[in-house]
């Protein structure tokens, strides 16, 4: 789970709700979203014992809660030796420090988001994944697991975590009939002391096999199924393996039992990089950048298994800090993160509500599913945001009013579609500043639109049309 170095040099990818009133936001924050509401995540993994006390992680909660996020994953991890070891304990360096989680939970919670506690074990010595573990004393591996299963489970009691997950992808382990009963015992000592729902990300080859899914309040998948073998998939391609793997998933449900549990995808993320449809869970760190094909991905998986109504959510994998590599972003890096690429414009209007017609690599208009972050004002939906049926004569609605000066997400969105389209003198700041103003004026003139200081449905169309040549 989470993200695991190999030896190769490939790094592969591999979760989460108390009663209303486990925490109550002051009248000074924004309110929490409804439990009942769909889950819109993004994850934070830290692999530094103070990461999440940067300004790169605290900062960054206002562009997510603006882009719609209404839940963080939260991943912390414990480390074993081996994958072969029976004891399982925390890293001076690379495990975050509980007051650092705590301070987090407490931010995303002031600034409207929930919380999933999502912690995970990793080894030391070869690829780290814990889908690898055969320990040599099982009994005592699971002792050491519970204790580390009883530290988060207090942590998270304590500062009112939302929903909280036993582990995730120990594909091992996980579907060994001789042991359930550390499952299910695991699971009591995680009851004990945290006293709302808790699930389990198993991994998506397996999930139908794990054995202890009756113990836990929400089944969850860390849904990283291959979607297409081909160089180039369409978007239709995508969503087609998409919904045919929704549709294997509900039917699972109902053979199993399972329906009166929420279905939630615990964790999912897709590199911005050639041969991403082909494998997700895995990062190629040589492969060619592709900003298009992540993007498809994104769409696809709004397109189809957002649209069903048993899903409950998606953590999507991630935001990234900088404890991950190449966590900044932008339209070079060919990593998970979708900060500053077109994904995040995708992920946006889907999130917010905040565009209509169609989208810009499918030609459809997909309903949007109805999201807690409420539905967007279109002035505050990104500049790049789906096609749409505008012209560029008459009266246009005005999707973003341009006032130097101004910063948001959205402007970062401007910024980065910019710099695709060659104006190098822009930087993604964030901020509508003279280098961008320029760059907007220029294109308007490139492309016969109006030059009134207002993005519009033409602008946008304009845009999208550029970006996809």
């Amino acid at each position: 789970m989470k993200i695991h170095i190999w030896l190769t040099g490939v790094v592969v990818a591999g979760l989460l709700s108390f009663p209303a009133s486990g925490f109550a936001a002051s009248s000074t924050t924004p309110p929490l979203p409804p439990l009942s509401a769909r889950m819109q995540g993004m994850t934070e993994a830290g692999y530094s014992a103070t990461v999440f006390n940067t300004s790169a992680v605290t900062g960054a909660l206002q562009r997510l809660h603006d882009d719609g996020v209404n839940w963080i994953s939260i991943q912390v991890a414990w480390y074993q030796n081996n994958n072969s070891s029976n004891v399982i304990s925390p890293s001076s360096t690379q495990t975050p420090t509980d007051a650092s989680v705590t301070q987090l939970i407490k931010l995303a919670h002031q600034d409207g988001m929930r919380v999933f506690l999502n912690p995970f074990i990793n080894s030391l010595q070869g690829s780290g994944w814990q889908a690898l573990f055969h320990p040599t004393n099982v009994a005592a591996w699971f002792q050491s697991y519970d204790n580390y299963l009883e530290h988060y489970a207090k942590l998270a009691q304590a500062d009112h975590v939302d929903l909280f997950a036993i582990g995730d992808e120990f594909d091992s382990m996980d579907t060994v009939p001789a042991y359930r009963p550390y499952w299910v015992q695991a699971v009591h000592v995680t009851r004990q002391y945290y006293h709302g729902p808790v699930t389990y990300g198993a991994d998506y080859t397996n999930y139908q096999s794990v054995t202890f899914w009756n113990q836990l309040n929400e089944v969850g998948v860390d849904a990283y199924f291959p979607l297409s073998q081909s160089a180039n998939p369409t978007l239709a391609q995508l969503t087609a393996s998409w919904n045919q793997e929704a549709d294997q998933i509900q039917a699972w449900r109902v053979s199993s039992g399972l329906t009166n549990k929420p279905f939630l995808i615990t964790e999912l993320g897709y590199p911005s990089e050639n041969g991403a449809a082909a494998n997700p869970g895995a990062w190629q760190p040589n492969q060619a950048v592709n900003l298009t094909l992540q993007q498809e991905l994104y769409e696809a998986t709004f397109q189809s298994i957002w649209q069903r109504p048993w899903l409950k959510g998606i953590m999507w994998f991630w935001w990234a800090n900088p404890s991950n590599p190449n966590w900044q972003g932008g339209t070079t890096d060919n990593g998970y993160t979708l900060r500053n690429k077109p994904a995040e414009v995708t992920l946006r209007q889907y999130f917010t509500g905040a565009t209509n017609g169609s989208q810009a690599n499918g030609g459809a208009t997909p309903s949007r599913a109805p999201t807690s972050g409420g539905t967007g004002a279109t002035t505050s939906a990104p500049v790049s945001a789906g096609g749409g049926s505008g012209s560029s004569g008459g009266s246009q609605p005005v999707l973003v009013s341009l006032v130097p000066g101004q910063r948001g997400s959205a402007i970062y969105t401007l910024q980065a579609d910019l710099e695709l389209l060659g104006f190098n003198s822009v930087s993604m700041t964030g901020v509508f500043d003279t280098a961008t103003q320029a760059a907007v004026r220029q294109f308007e003139i490139q492309h016969g639109l109006p030059t009134g200081g207002a993005t519009t449905m033409a602008f946008r169309n304009a845009v999208l049309k550029a970006l996809r040549g």
